[in-house]
């Protein structure tokens, strides 16, 4: 788990792509202990961790703005295309 928000839900292997500007942070301070590094790109570096969905997951990833783009799950990745949808709305 990310943060201190626990829900029954299982454990999911999440992928995201970072990056090349942002992956070094990254890298330095995984977002979990799980964190493996799946691939370096021209443009950045795709991770993945297994952890928990929860609110300080999303939080995390949307801090990151456009440079990070969750691959899979599909239900995180729409998750998170919904929420900047709306926030796009409020600009």
């Amino acid at each position: 788990v990310i943060g201190v928000t626990v829900s029954r839900a299982r454990a999911e292997r999440i992928e995201f792509w970072v990056d090349k500007k942002n992956a070094p942070y990254v890298i330095t301070k995984p977002f979990h202990r799980s964190q493996r590094i799946i691939k370096h790109t021209e443009n950045g570096v795709i991770f993945n961790i297994f952890v928990k969905i929860n609110y300080e997951l999303e939080r995390m990833i949307l801090g990151f703005g456009e440079s990070i783009e969750v691959i899979k799950p599909n239900k995180l990745r729409n998750r998170i295309l919904e929420k900047l949808n709306k926030a796009v709305k409020n600009y």
